[in-house]
């Protein structure tokens, strides 16, 4: 709680009148508060005699920042002191913040007439009263959100970036879901047939050496062959391939046509046999039909 402290009031005394003492203490009002409270500002009156005597108001509204002045309430009592009343009146000014922050009533002033005659053939008019002025001290507030928050500004702050993680979050959830959705891809296997006859497609004895010609249809239809009935060709002579595949009952068209190419590809590879264009392109087709078979 902020103490506001207690003090003696100034007196202004009006020109025709002897000027009367009147102490005054100023309450305390809470450090913090949160917006939409009431915060209830107390100053007490003492009056050295009967405070029926004494009328006063306010010379203005009090001038706040981030605050709103919801009025005034009084509380008058008087006591018996020896042959005299004295007695105490206790203001309360009400104020409620309108946002959070640093805010602030600035000081006020309190006009009180000390009644000194009153016409009471005239319905009770006050002939003549002394004038007092008293001057009442401001105070700082630090008011919080309801939402827990201190500032607006660090609220704005703290929404902004959970908006930014909301959308972050959400474009993520978004591109796991549309990846979700996706069909997949299934890669189809190439076969040993497909595989073979693309590769004898780009041979070219236009392009190529009888020799080279040779040696990449030997290599084709040895890869196919071990691919396809498991005959590991590449690491076995010629005969050998054709017995093991008889074994795996390949057609005895097949064997023959496969013996032919080899046999063929070896005396280039190997004898050094001379043919001409025509006769080695023959070579390529006729791989490619023992392929297709």
């Amino acid at each position: 709680m902020r103490r506001l402290g207690f003090t003696t009031v100034l007196l202004l005394a009006g020109t025709l009148f002897a000027v009367s003492r009147v102490d005054v203490e100023f309450g305390s009002v809470p450090e913090k508060v949160s917006v939409g409270d009431t915060i209830a500002y107390r100053i007490k009156l003492t009056f050295p005699d009967n405070p029926i005597r004494w009328a006063f108001d306010s010379l203005f509204a009090p001038y706040t920042i981030g605050l709103k002045f919801l009025g005034m309430s009084v509380e008058t009592e008087a006591a018996q002191r020896g042959d005299s009343v004295v007695g105490t009146t206790s203001l309360s000014l009400k104020f409620t913040p309108t946002r959070s922050g640093h805010l602030v009533v600035k000081d006020g002033y309190l006009r009180l007439f000390h009644i000194l005659q009153v016409d009471t053939a005239a319905g009770d008019s006050i002939i003549a009263a002394d004038t007092v002025v008293i001057k009442y001290p401001g105070f700082e507030v630090y008011a919080r959100s309801h939402f827990g928050f201190p500032d607006t500004g660090v609220f704005a702050l703290w929404l902004g970036s959970f908006v930014v993680i909301l959308i972050v979050f959400g474009g993520i959830a978004k591109i796991v879901s549309a990846e979700k959705r996706k069909p997949l891809k299934v890669e189809r296997k190439v076969s040993p047939e497909e595989k073979a006859l693309a590769e004898l497609e780009v041979v070219s004895p236009a392009r190529q050496s009888v020799r080279d010609v040779a040696e990449t249809v030997s290599r084709i239809l040895r890869e196919y062959i071990n691919a396809r009935w498991q005959v590991p060709a590449l690491s076995m002579a010629s005969e050998e391939i054709l017995k093991g595949l008889e074994d795996r009952g390949c057609s005895p068209h097949r064997l023959m046509t496969l013996e032919k190419i080899l046999s063929e590809c070896d005396d280039i590879r190997f004898a050094g046999k001379y043919v001409e264009t025509q006769e080695i392109e023959k070579l390529v087709e006729m791989a490619k039909d023992f392929v297709r078979e």
